[in-house]
């Protein structure tokens, strides 16, 4: 911990740190859960079902963009953490759809 000196205040914080914790958690279910839905209602729908798809696809680098605009906004640092949690989920998704591809290579080698 750091001490300052008398008559210096600590600077204020660009993000906050509760909400950079719930963007990531928004942000890996949102990369997930909503294509995964709209992918799902594209299937049971008849003629709209390209509409649905499309917008599953598009639904993908949504929370990317969606938290790069949060971050980068002036604003309070509740709505920046956010948005850099957003970009951290979707970050952290990359990284288990890699681990996952590895994992599926894996077994089907031993196979």
């Amino acid at each position: 911990m750091s001490y300052l000196p008398p008559g210096q205040e600590r600077p204020p914080r660009r993000f906050a740190t509760g909400a950079v914790v719930g963007g990531a958690v928004a942000g890996v279910v949102g990369t997930i859960l909503l294509p995964v839905a709209l992918g799902t209602v594209a299937s049971v729908t008849g003629p709209l079902a390209v509409v649905f798809g499309l917008l599953a696809i598009a639904s993908v680098v949504l929370p990317l963009v969606l938290g790069i605009v949060l971050a980068a906004s002036s604003g309070p640092p509740e709505r920046r953490g956010l948005g850099l949690g957003m970009v951290i989920g979707w970050g952290l998704d990359l990284l288990l759809a890699g681990g996952l591809c590895i994992a599926l290579i894996a077994g089907l080698g031993n196979a």
